[in-house]
C-alpha cells in the first residue's frame, strides 16, 4: 500500500494507470465509468500523451454510454485530438475532433447525419478529459485559480478552476484523507460561462495525490455519481 500511494504523488501520471468507478444513480448501481491513461503515442511524428474518459450502464430506462479519447501534446497538455462517442436517448454521437492551430475541425456523424464544421479556438485549448490530468500533473491549491484556454462541443474560451470546498474524505487506497472539490467554469451555451459538470457536478479530488476519488455529472433526471473502487495497471507487487 505504501509504496502504490509513493508511486501516486502529485504530478505522477502513471502509465497504463486505471481508475476504475462504480457508477450510481440515486441508490442504483447503473454501470461503470474509466479514467484510462494510455501512455505515449505519436500523431503525424509528434509525441502526445493517449487518456480516455468510457462511461457504460443503464437502469430505470436510462442508458449511459460515453467514450472519450484524447491526445495531448506532451509539453503543455494542448489538445491535438479528441474522438467523442455517445449513444444515450435521443443524441448519437460519432465525432473526431482536431486541433490544429487557431481552429477545431469537426468531422463525423451527429444524431445519423453527417458533419464537417469548425470552429476557431484559443492557442493552447484543452478539452475536459485532458484538463483533467493536467489539473493532476500541476496541481492545485484553495485560493488559486488556474485559467485554461478551452475548447469542446463548438465552445471555446478560457476555463476557470479552484478549489469549492474542502472535504474529509475516505477513498479505496487511503481511508482518512482531505479532498477538494472542483467545479470547472466552462464557456457553453454560446460563450455563457457555467459550470462543466452541470447541476451540482463535482470532481472529489485527493489534495495529496490529485486522484479523482468521485465523479458527480448532473442530468435531467438527476446526478449520476462515480466512486473510485479501483486502481488498475500499476506495476505488479504494489
Amino acid at each position: 500500500m505504501i509504496s502504490l500511494l509513493l508511486l501516486l504523488q502529485s504530478g505522477n501520471l502513471m502509465e497504463g494507470e486505471v481508475l476504475e468507478y462504480q457508477a450510481r444513480l440515486g441508490f442504483f448501481n447503473i454501470g461503470k465509468i474509466l479514467l484510462e491513461n494510455r501512455g505515449l503515442e505519436y500523431l503525424e511524428g509528434k509525441p502526445v500523451y493517449h487518456f480516455r474518459l468510457f462511461a457504460k450502464g443503464g437502469a430505470l430506462g436510462i442508458r449511459l454510454y460515453e467514450d472519450f479519447h484524447t491526445w495531448v501534446d506532451t509539453s503543455t497538455f494542448a489538445t491535438v485530438k479528441f474522438h467523442k462517442k455517445q449513444d444515450e436517448p435521443g443524441w448519437k454521437y460519432d465525432v473526431v475532433i482536431t486541433y490544429r492551430n487557431d481552429t477545431a475541425y469537426y468531422k463525423g456523424m451527429r444524431n445519423g447525419k453527417q458533419i464537417e464544421e469548425k470552429y476557431p479556438v484559443p492557442s493552447g485549448a484543452m478539452d475536459f478529459v485532458g484538463m483533467i490530468y493536467y489539473i493532476r500533473k500541476v496541481g492545485i491549491e484553495p485560493g488559486e485559480t488556474l485559467r485554461i484556454p478551452y475548447h469542446m462541443d463548438g465552445f471555446s474560451g478560457t476555463a476557470r478552476v479552484f478549489v469549492r470546498e474542502v472535504k474529509n474524505c475516505s477513498w479505496v487506497k487511503k481511508k482518512d484523507d482531505t479532498c477538494y472539490s472542483i467545479a470547472p467554469i466552462v464557456p457553453v451555451d454560446k460563450g455563457k460561462a457555467r459550470e462543466v459538470l452541470n447541476r451540482g457536478g463535482e470532481l472529489l479530488i485527493s489534495s495529496e495525490y490529485m486522484i479523482p476519488v468521485k465523479i458527480k455529472v448532473g442530468m435531467k433526471v438527476g446526478s449520476i455519481v462515480g466512486f473510485l473502487r479501483n486502481i488498475r495497471g500499476i506495476p505488479s507487487g504494489e
